[in-house]
């Protein structure tokens, strides 16, 4: 399949149907016991199934990002959000602290989220699911990549939250023609909102 720049594609199973073992081959990675043995993932002139572990590892947040289905395991409990959301930043680019701390409060603002310091300094504890869920899709179009791959991003929020995330990723796929793969095992989810 090919997926354009800006466009969003839903891919819509049960669960063990191996969704999620799409979208995560759309990132170099297999799962514990599989591998990867045939095909090929064409983004942004590379081929990501012929690249090292270490060159996919540096591609990884700024050509292709991954948002999992529960907001909290891509947040690290121990680090305050601002700090999370700089680390993302200068893992991937040498920009002054004036810089990075503008591109963290315009991120904030794109996944309508206060970008005040009382804000950046909570712990992922203190924050709604929703609210983590959004720090996780500010996370992942901070570089701005080519492809995001979002899996499950909405399971166990509320009807208006999970609304309210995806129609935040379909603006910022517009906004910054970033391809998306969602996966999901909601129909209704899929044919409402992708």
């Amino acid at each position: 399949f090919g997926i354009a720049p800006g466009e969003i594609l839903g891919v819509v199973g049960e669960s063990g149907s191996g969704k999620t073992t799409v979208g995560l081959a759309l990132l170099g990675h297999a799962r514990r016991g599989l591998r990867i043995a045939g095909g090929s993932v064409q983004l942004g002139g590379h081929d990501l199934l012929a690249l090292s572990e270490e060159q996919l590892r540096r591609l990884r947040g700024s050509l292709v990002s991954y948002v999992p289905q529960d907001p909290a395991s891509s947040l690290n409990p121990a680090l305050r959000i601002g700090i999370q959301l700089r680390e993302v930043i200068e893992a991937h680019a040498s920009q002054s602290a004036g810089a990075v701390y503008d591109r963290v409060a315009e991120m904030m603002r794109e996944v309508a989220l206060p970008d005040d310091r009382a804000f950046l300094l909570r712990y992922p504890h203190e924050l709604s699911g929703g609210q983590q869920q959004r720090v996780g899709l500010a996370m992942a179009f901070a570089n701005r990549p080519r492809l995001i791959v979002l899996d499950e991003p909405t399971t166990g929020l509320d009807v208006t939250t999970q609304a309210h995330v995806l129609s935040t990723v379909r603006e910022l796929a517009t906004l910054h023609d970033v391809a998306a793969l969602y996966v999901s095992h909601d129909l209704e989810i899929g044919r409402a909102h992708v």
